[in-house]
């Protein structure tokens, strides 16, 4: 979690992406994995609010990781 004024102005930059999260991950929804994993790290830098949760959640009511092919399963 950040403390100072000056790290949280540092990550502040990224506010607006981090709440963008979800609406990218529902339009290129292959990237799960990429998205998710930015905003959980996002999170643990201390960005506001639940997204993580949420993705985490949208991610298996889709059932997104049952759906990816292995490198097995690609041939």
């Amino acid at each position: 979690m950040l403390g100072n004024a000056s790290q949280r102005k540092s990550l502040a930059i990224y506010q607006q992406f981090y709440q963008q999260l979800p609406a990218n991950m529902a339009f290129f929804a292959q990237y799960y994995l990429f998205y998710f994993s930015i905003c959980l790290d996002l999170g643990g830098l201390g960005l506001k609010g639940n997204l993580g949760e949420k993705i985490g959640e949208r991610v298996a009511i889709q059932g997104l990781a049952e759906a990816e092919l292995s490198d097995f399963q690609r041939g």
